[in-house]
């Protein structure tokens, strides 16, 4: 058992919110098996495209970065209904992505400059898809597709309602309810793809891809169960984890404990736990 998972582990148990150890431990192993599929997609992918320069491996690897950190925070949100495919035809579609009740598809550019990007996403044969740029470039690809769109306008219709889209539809990461994926800047991408490109490795801590980086203090405590949020901070379970403390002001903000409570019941009990 790694550190992240006793700490996890002990703090579910003492919450008592779901049905002892052995579920928390599954729980976290369902995630690193979700981040353990997203290496090994980018090293597929990576292997897959031995030929492919950098500036275009990196587009690639984006498409497979989206749809799999999409797949690990629907893990980590319990979401078993999360559906993800990168179509491995040579469509316009990069991301097929849905659940019971929406279905989207994604366009996936990461070009070296935002003007760039924002020319290549506004195809029209992208047009009323979910575009995903890189973060880093994102507000100024919304700025350049306005700007292209205004400027079109009534010379050429056709081409400002593609850059409409553009300016409308950009992002920099999938949403399926309340699982999403991780938003990648345009550096980071191209170093994924030179260090893929060297060794055929994906250093996981170095690019955020480990447990600790996904599983946030309020998704402990969503798997335990508000209700127990009490006890575990009396019981000094809270502990366990480094910044749980964040969760329970949050609480105490929203007002789903009553601080008064709280101080009723001991504040050194309060303190320490924090």
């Amino acid at each position: 058992m790694n550190p992240f998972q006793d700490s996890y582990a002990r703090v579910i148990d003492n919450m008592g919110g779901i049905s002892g150890t052995s579920d928390s431990i599954q729980y976290v192993d369902n995630v690193e098996s979700a981040i353990d599929a997203c290496v090994k997609a980018l090293k597929e992918e990576a292997d897959h495209r031995k030929n492919v320069e950098i500036p275009y491996l990196k587009g690639w690897l984006a498409e497979q970065w989206q749809a799999e950190t999409l797949k690990i925070s629907a893990e980590v949100r319990g979401r078993s209904d999360v559906v993800v495919e990168v179509p491995a035809d040579n469509s316009a579609i990069d991301i097929r992505i849905g659940d019971s009740t929406t279905s989207m598809v994604a366009q996936v550019k990461f070009y070296g400059t935002a003007e760039d990007t924002a020319k290549a996403i506004s195809h029209p044969e992208y047009r009323g898809m979910v575009k995903i740029v890189p973060s880093d470039q994102l507000d100024e690809v919304k700025r350049i597709a306005s700007h292209l769109a205004q400027k079109n306008l009534t010379t050429r219709p056709e081409v400002a309602a593609e850059y409409k889209d553009t300016a409308e539809r950009a992002t920099d990461h999938l949403e399926v309810g309340n699982a999403a994926s991780t938003a990648q800047r345009e550096h980071d991408a191209r170093q994924l793809a030179k260090d893929l490109r060297k060794d055929g490795e994906v250093d996981a801590d170095k690019v955020g891809l480990n447990t600790e980086n996904f599983v946030k203090p309020s998704d402990v405590a969503w798997q335990a169960g508000q209700a127990a949020l009490h006890a575990a901070i009396m019981a000094a379970a809270l502990r366990a984890a480094p910044h749980i403390w964040e969760v329970s002001r949050e609480y105490l903000e929203s007002g789903q404990i009553d601080s008064q409570d709280l101080i009723n019941r001991g504040h050194v009990i309060l303190t320490g736990a924090g």
